[in-house]
C-alpha cells in the first residue's frame, strides 16, 4: 500500500487548488448499483441516485436513475449503451434531463495486486431549454489497493467532464467539471459492497468558481 500513497494527496491537490477563491459547498450523494451478465457476454447495469445540498427542496437536490446493457469484452473490458433520467430541483424550479450514453471500460495497468483501469463515455444530453443536444465526454481513471486478503481495498478515481458544444446560453465547451473521489471498497456478502468515500467537485464558472466537498455512501450488487 505504502508504494501508492502519494499518488492520493498529489491527486486531491491538484482538485482543492482552486477552493480558496471559490463558493463550498457541502453536498451528501447516496448511490446504489446493481450489475453482473444475463446472458452470455451480455451485460446489464442498473443505478440509482439521490443528491442532497442545501439549496433542494427537502434537502433533495438532484435524482439520477440510469440503466444499461453491455457487452463484456475480455476478461476487464466491457462497451455499454445507457440512458440516464436525471431530475434536478432547487427552491426555484424543478428540471429533467434526458441522457443517452455509451461508454467503454477497460484495463490500464496491474501494478502488484493494485489495478488501474479506465472509463471513457460520451453523453449526449437533451437539457431543458438547449437549442439541440450538449455532448459531453467523460474520462475516468481509477485505481484500486487491496487491503488484506477478505476483498477490501482503497479505491482513488478521478473524471474531467468536457463539454464538446454549447447549445445552452450557460454552458462554454471545455472543461465543465472535475471530480476526484478517495474511499473503500467494504464487503458485506460475495455479492455486495458498502463503498463510502469523499468525492471534491470542481465546477469552473464565469463567475466565482464552485468546490462542491461531497459525503458519498454506496451500495453496489455485482454477480
Amino acid at each position: 500500500m505504502r508504494r501508492y500513497v502519494p499518488i492520493l494527496p498529489a491527486a486531491m491537490v491538484a482538485m482543492a487548488a482552486p477552493s480558496a477563491a471559490a463558493d463550498q459547498d457541502p453536498q451528501f450523494w447516496g448511490q446504489a448499483t446493481a450489475s453482473g451478465p444475463i446472458a452470455g457476454r451480455v451485460i446489464v447495469w442498473l443505478e440509482g441516485q439521490a443528491r442532497a445540498g442545501p439549496d433542494g427542496p427537502d434537502g433533495v437536490r438532484q435524482t439520477l436513475v440510469r440503466p444499461a446493457l453491455g457487452l463484456r469484452i475480455g476478461k476487464e473490458g466491457s462497451v455499454q449503451l445507457g440512458y440516464a433520467h436525471v431530475q434536478t430541483g432547487t427552491s426555484r424550479r424543478l428540471a429533467t434531463e434526458h441522457r443517452i450514453w455509451q461508454q467503454l471500460a477497460y484495463a490500464i495497468a496491474a501494478p502488484g495486486r493494485a489495478s488501474v483501469t479506465g472509463r471513457t463515455r460520451l453523453e449526449q444530453r437533451d437539457l431543458p431549454g438547449a437549442g439541440g443536444l450538449a455532448l459531453r465526454l467523460r474520462q475516468q481513471v481509477q485505481l484500486a489497493v487491496p487491503i488484506g486478503g477478505k476483498g477490501l481495498a482503497a479505491i482513488l478515481w478521478t473524471e474531467p467532464f468536457l463539454n464538446l458544444n454549447a447549445p445552452r446560453p450557460e454552458l462554454r465547451t471545455g472543461l465543465d467539471r472535475w471530480r476526484t473521489q478517495l474511499g473503500a471498497r467494504l464487503p458485506l456478502t460475495r455479492e455486495v459492497a458498502l463503498e463510502p468515500g469523499y468525492l471534491l467537485q470542481y465546477v469552473p464558472r464565469r463567475g466565482q468558481d464552485q468546490v462542491d466537498h461531497v459525503a458519498v455512501i454506496g451500495f453496489a450488487i455485482r454477480w
